[in-house]
């Protein structure tokens, strides 16, 4: 019996493909790509404290995740050379991911934290906007205080606005996290 790829398994892949086409046309240019979901996993064995990232990564961007719960720079982990992580402990398993900027050192991307996105909280609308344009795949989402999952529990319509793959409740809160574009 052969195992089908899912929707989700397709869309990923060709994210990927599509990430590392603009990584591999970042050479010479002044443009900088948000990392989203960097897998470090096969890199837990029990003895290993530092990762490496596929990429090169601006000082000072990355976001680490352990088993979903994000650790803190400087006392979880520290930023060494320019693609790698050092962790303050050690993992015998879990799931380690990591969301950075990509890209050229020079520039100076403005990321944009806590917005209140425009759209009404009714129990009907799904649909919300940003109040400037976000680079594709750099928002960061989150429901009452939950960080929702690109493509799982939102997805990117354009790049200004997302649609929720859920009707949030009256009186939620959402916030979200984003570079500007």
């Amino acid at each position: 019996m052969s195992i089908r790829p899912t929707k989700y398994d397709i869309i990923q892949d060709d994210r990927i493909n599509l990430l590392n086409k603009k990584i591999n046309s970042l050479s010479g240019s002044s443009q900088t790509i948000f990392i989203q979901n960097d897998n470090l996993d096969s890199q837990i064995d029990g003895i290993n404290q530092t990762f490496d990232l596929v990429y090169n990564y601006l000082n000072n961007s990355t976001k680490i995740y352990y088993n979903g719960q994000r650790l803190i720079k400087g006392i979880d982990y520290t930023e060494i050379g320019s693609n790698q992580i050092f962790l303050n402990t050690v993992l015998t398993k879990g799931k380690l991911r990591a969301d950075y900027l990509a890209g050229n050192t020079s520039s100076n991307p403005e990321i944009i934290i806590n917005e209140v996105p425009f759209g009404l909280i009714n129990s009907i609308n799904n649909i919300f906007s940003t109040s400037q344009n976000y680079l594709t795949s750099s928002t960061e989402l989150y429901y009452n205080g939950q960080k929702l999952i690109l493509n799982d529990d939102y997805i990117e319509l354009n790049n200004f606005q997302i649609e929720m793959l859920f009707i949030p409740k009256s009186g939620a809160k959402i916030i979200i996290d984003y570079i500007r574009n």
